[in-house]
């Protein structure tokens, strides 16, 4: 059995119960695809393929099944192929993609996290789980090979080391998709107090102080329970690996990490920061947020700053809510670190796996998003439906942003739309621009992006291990990310004194292996550079 198959395996028996899931009935007679034209859409064929993907929430909200929506409904019409889709039950994806790859009863085409999946494309190309796409862009889709060619540098970021293509990719298409979310304040209170938006961490730390000593607030900074990493970019720091110039650093082995937390723990004491930052989850920060406990966060410019708005002038309530530059240490600098995305995203994307029978009609499949009509339906869906054009714009109808029933604009984009989602196809700005439609919002998006060129060149690509290497390094940052977590809390809440970090932390990281961890990152990191 090959290496990873081998080790899902293993632990069948612990999800044998979600069997039930992934019944990937793979749709196909055994037949050929003689006779079948492949070279226009749609293609008269009778041959059906599968389909597995997480059903996102925006969609589950009103359908069941992907197959379901206008927007698939409108794909089977115009490229004439009928697909089969199959969803895991919410929450379970995980399970459930490794229990079909170790029963080895997998669907023709998977959306997943390629990137990382079993430890990586070359692998899972090497053990037959999913098959080189070379061949298939090259024969039988002209529009991304088209795509690819026009854009060197998201052609870099989709091959693995050794030149492969793996997957149909999910790509950010402009640089203001790059990120969503990131810093948010209250700037009602800002100009009750007379003060600036704050731009260093320094001012950050006046800002809540006011926030605490002069409106009395309890929790002035509140985080979600995950987004710690994002506390630390708040003061210069980070806990993940990030790159400067050709040399990767790991976060927490670095002197800001200490500063860093030194500083968070001077929050905490002064309770500036909020003391259950480390248990807070979405309904608690909205209501933080929303009663006047926090004022502010770290959040999208969807789900927190419209959300948030929405609600409050509901209520008639005095709210004025807005996304910040990402903060730096001294004003005039851009930021070290943000969340900024990539133009690539692994997640998301699309891979035929060597189960389908008919990888030509899967590739024609997946193709269709990258042509200019594709293009047109995965970001806007159905002229006159849900888009109609005015003065050469794709503009949303009520249908989308003032819809009838009641549907929330993101649950009625996923009726039409993937735009809000991941899959195979380039993701258009001109959906941001308009989902976004506060003016709280476009003002967020556009402080986000302020410093992107700048923080971006610290962000590592996308990287492939070698099957020695994914082993080794699992393993290790498996142990690590654990002891970083653990001790992380422990310092900022004051439960382990900073004395003690040199000694213990720092010495801890080193018996867990972290240099070498740095070293196949590095390594990774070279090959990338070399591609």
């Amino acid at each position: 059995m090959k290496l990873y198959k081998n080790k899902i395996a293993l632990s069948m028996a612990a999800i044998l119960g979600a069997a039930a899931l992934c019944s990937c009935s793979k749709g196909t007679d055994g037949g050929s695809l003689k006779g079948v034209d492949l070279s226009n859409y749609p293609i008269n064929t009778d041959k059906t393929l599968t389909y597995w993907m997480d059903l996102p929430s925006n969609i589950s909200s009103t359908c069941t099944n992907f197959g379901d929506t206008e927007l698939a409904k409108e794909l089977e019409k115009r490229t004439g192929i009928k697909v089969k889709y199959v969803h895991p039950s919410s929450g379970q994806g995980s399970e459930a993609f490794s229990l079909m790859v170790a029963s080895n009863d997998m669907s023709d085409i998977i959306q997943y996290d390629w990137a990382k999946a079993l430890g990586g494309p070359t692998i899972t190309i090497n053990d037959k789980v999913i098959i080189k796409l070379d061949d298939l862009i090259d024969n039988y889709a002209p529009n991304l090979k088209k795509y690819l060619s026009e854009n060197e540098d998201v052609n870099k970021l989709v091959l693995t080391d050794e030149g492969n293509y793996y997957v149909f990719p999910f790509i950010r298409g402009d640089k203001e998709l790059l990120t969503s979310c990131g810093p948010v304040i209250r700037r009602d209170w800002l100009q009750k107090l007379n003060l600036p938006i704050p731009e260093t961490t320094d001012e950050v730390e006046t800002t809540l102080r006011a926030f605490k000593n002069d409106l009395g607030i309890k929790a002035p900074l509140t985080m979600l329970n995950y987004q710690t990493n994002y506390l630390l970019n708040i003061c210069q720091a980070t806990s993940t690996f990030y790159v400067e110039g050709d040399k990767v650093f790991f976060g927490p082995s670095q002197p800001e990490y200490k500063e860093a937390l030194a500083r968070l723990n001077k929050w905490y004491k002064e309770g500036l920061l909020d003391n259950n930052y480390v248990s807070t989850d979405s309904t608690l920060l909205d209501s933080n947020m929303l009663n006047g406990e926090s004022g502010m966060t770290y959040a999208s410019g969807g789900g927190g700053v419209g959300k948030w708005i929405e609600t409050m002038s509901a209520k008639g309530e005095n709210f004025d809510i807005l996304g910040i530059p990402y903060i730096t240490d001294k004003k005039g600098n851009s930021p070290k670190f943000d969340a900024a995305g990539s133009t690539y995203s692994s997640y998301g994307s699309v891979a035929i796996t060597t189960s389908c029978k008919y990888p030509e009609l899967a590739a024609k499949l997946l193709d269709y998003g990258y042509s200019e009509d594709g293009h047109m339906l995965f970001n806007f869906g159905i002229e006159g439906k849900s888009y109609e054009m005015k003065d050469g714009y794709p503009t949303y109808t009520d249908e989308i942003m003032n819809n009838s029933e009641g549907l929330t604009v993101t649950q009625a984009m996923g009726k039409y739309l993937l735009a809000a989602n991941t899959g195979s196809f380039v993701q258009d700005k001109r959906y941001i621009e308009q989902y976004y439609a506060k003016p709280q919002q476009k003002e967020s998006l556009t402080n986000w992006s302020k410093h992107l060129e700048t923080s971006e060149s610290s962000t590592l690509p996308t990287l492939t291990y070698t099957a020695d290497e994914s082993t080794e390094y699992a393993n290790i940052m498996t142990e690590v990310e654990k002891f970083v977590n653990e001790n992380t809390a422990q310092y900022i809440s004051g439960i382990k004194s900073l004395d003690s970090f040199d000694s213990s932390f720092e010495s801890g990281l080193a018996s867990l292996k972290i240099d070498r961890a740095l070293e196949i990152v590095q390594a990774a990191y070279d090959r990338y550079k070399n591609r």
